[in-house]
């Protein structure tokens, strides 16, 4: 029989940690939520994500625009987004196609300009803005004629405007391009008769007798408008080409420097002056206004072409090979005109026919049956192979001339033979007293 003192069950050591791990699990257990709890969490703390409107998009590039403008960064890409979005969202907000043309025209993209805006005419013909603008684009694209449909069918929205010399003389303007020439004169002559003393209405007559080659018209224009006292560098500009066409070129090259003198920013003034002045080997003349020339106008081909050549005419050939390098040809890889004068460079100024046999075959590459046989650059190519030549017979000789200087040091010094000794000669025997 067991005692009574003897439990039923034996008392296992309690671990101290034990007790800690009974407290907290059941915290634990009670603090964790459950899956659908999580769930729960989860969906009220996502976000709701609004998708941006038509006029929130508008907004936005309006934004970016002024904020780049301000900055000097205009970021087009993304400005051409946010108006595509809009138009996406809402084809009708037609502020936003017309903001679309006008950036791209500042980028350049004139025919991208004039089909966003052909689009908005196509929604409301009776855009008044869009007329005047794409008139404006078709101009630049050199469409002259749509261009002036497009400028008679504004002034016939905007009557008071015919009478305005200013929209009077842009009529103009289209016409001389167009080839309307009487219809030009007819514009300019209105506008002398609300202002006689408009300089730019004289100037529009002048330009309109110089593409007519009426070359006295044009002096005789000039000088009415001298009674002006009012010097214009456009009228003297066009001064200078009636004098190129009728061949008097010192009065050319004068009439073109005071162009210039007059407003120095004047592209067509710069470029005429430097152009003439190379024909007359005024190199330093040429160099100056045609420098003058690309920064102003820093995209122009031919203008960075004309001072290539007026660097090279000055001596400076590292300077014009930089210009076909580093401005003509990293704009465009196979320019033709900039393959031929790098090969000019090289061949006859340089003195590089290997590269100047490069350039001038990938010249006659890109022009293939476009130029005959008898072209300069095939004339150069020869001449570029026969230098080639003749360099290459030259370092041979110098080769074989260092070669034999080395062998000369190399060789050990020759020993000189030895001289024979002179033998004394015997004394000859005393003579005999007879």
């Amino acid at each position: 029989m067991e005692s009574l003192m003897t439990p039923l069950y034996r008392e296992r050591k309690v671990k101290p940690w034990s007790f800690l791990l009974l407290m907290v699990g059941p915290f634990f257990l009670w603090g964790c939520p459950t899956q659908k709890h999580v769930r729960k969490v989860k969906e009220r703390a996502a976000p709701v994500v609004q998708k941006k409107t038509a006029e929130d998009n508008y907004v936005e590039a309006l934004h970016l625009y002024k904020q780049g403008k301000s900055s000097g960064k205009v970021n087009y890409r993304q400005i051409i987004q946010l108006y595509r979005k809009a138009l996406e969202e809402k084809p009708s907000l037609l502020q936003a196609r017309f903001n679309l043309a006008a950036v791209y025209e500042e980028m350049g993209d004139n025919s991208q300009a004039s089909g966003t805006l052909a689009d908005l005419l196509r929604q409301k013909p009776d855009h008044v803005a869009s007329v005047y603008r794409l008139a404006q684009v078709y101009f630049r694209l050199k469409q002259y004629r749509s261009s002036l449909s497009l400028m008679r069918r504004y002034l016939k929205m905007k009557p008071k405007l015919r009478k305005k010399p200013a929209m009077l003389l842009n009529l103009a303007a289209i016409m001389v391009a167009a080839g309307d020439y009487p219809n030009a004169l007819v514009q300019a002559r209105r506008v002398l008769a609300i202002d006689k003393k408009n300089v730019a209405a004289y100037r529009m007559i002048a330009r309109v007798y110089l593409k007519k080659r009426r070359y006295a018209g044009v002096h005789l224009v000039y000088q009415i408008a001298q009674g002006l006292k009012k010097p214009d560098a456009r009228l003297e500009n066009i001064r200078g080409l009636a004098y190129m066409g009728q061949r008097k070129y010192p009065q050319a090259i004068l009439a073109f420097n005071s162009a210039t003198k007059i407003d120095p920013t004047l592209f067509a003034a710069q470029m005429n002056l430097g152009a003439l002045a190379l024909q007359y080997q005024d190199t330093q003349r040429a160099a100056k206004a045609l420098g003058m020339a690309v920064k102003l106008r820093p995209r122009s081909r031919k203008a960075w072409l004309a001072y290539a050549v007026a660097l090279r005419a000055n001596k400076r050939f590292k300077n014009a090979e930089a210009v076909y390098l580093k401005k003509l040809l990293a704009a465009k890889k196979n320019d033709p005109d900039a393959l031929f004068n790098l090969g000019v460079l090289y061949v006859k100024f340089m003195r590089k026919p290997k590269g100047g046999k490069a350039y001038l075959r990938k010249f006659i590459g890109e022009k293939g049956d476009q130029i005959s046989n008898n072209h300069p650059a095939y004339k150069l190519l020869k001449q570029a192979e026969q230098a080639i030549l003749m360099q290459q017979r030259m370092k041979q000789q110098m080769n074989a001339d260092r070669a034999r200087m080395l062998r000369k040091r190399k060789a050990p010094p020759r020993r000189a033979a030895p001289t024979p000794r002179k033998t004394p000669r015997s004394a000859p025997p005393a003579r005999q007293p007879k």
